[in-house]
């Protein structure tokens, strides 16, 4: 079960907004079922044929900050040693496909996932803007300046966008959250960052706070 950390909410029938994306990350129980076994209704045990490709929701995790693609998923156990990093590699699930040895329950399951080792970018800087919301051209000060209007939305911010149109208004529950808290706003002494903002919408579709 998925455990968000930061301060809890609760609602007026005493569960918090942290109890329903735990009940989300359940796998094949979603958030439905979570509610209909809580009610005392009875709960599908398999999942729906055909269901790929329908999913109603998405956890985007961001890591700000992270171990090397080195020592983790694009190891290069025959580079020189300046460029392959102090660890070792194991093997995996999938048979010739190493990662780096800090990773063994991971490499265990390894063959149920995908790994994109083709993604990259010419920025020298994080690129947050750049992964979060596409824009172009994130260099200069606007990487340090998120609510440039310049800044285009975050991905969850358009979708937002979207389904107010299709709903033809404002959401009664919003369904772009960022949790425990607002990215990069507990960093010490440093400016806030570019990324998970509304960006040319407007202040409206940033992602709610917990």
């Amino acid at each position: 079960m998925l455990r968000i950390l930061g301060s809890p909410r609760r609602f007026c029938d005493g569960l918090t907004r942290r109890d329903f994306i735990r009940a989300g990350a359940l796998g094949s129980l979603g958030l439905a079922d979570w509610l209909r076994a809580r009610a005392g209704e009875s709960v599908p045990t398999t999942l729906f044929p055909g269901s790929f490709g329908k999913a109603k929701a998405c956890i985007l995790l961001y890591l700000y900050g992270s171990p090397s693609q080195l020592e983790t998923f694009d190891v290069k156990p025959e580079a020189p040693v300046e460029i392959r990093g102090e660890l070792g590699t194991i093997p995996t699930a999938v048979p010739g496909f190493r990662i780096g040895e800090l990773l063994p329950q991971t490499a265990k399951v390894i063959d149920r996932a995908t790994v994109v080792r083709s993604l990259t970018h010419p920025y020298p800087v994080h690129g947050v803007a750049y992964a979060t919301s596409g824009l172009p051209d994130p260099t200069g000060s606007r990487e340090v300046s998120p609510r440039d209007p310049a800044h285009w939305p975050f991905l969850g911010s358009v979708v937002d966008y979207l389904e107010e149109r299709r709903n033809d208004g404002r959401l009664a529950v919003p369904h772009n959250l960022a949790l425990p808290w607002a990215f990069s706003t507990r960093r010490a002494n440093q400016p806030h960052r570019a990324g998970p903002y509304g960006g040319f919408l407007g202040t409206a579709y940033e992602p709610g706070l917990d």
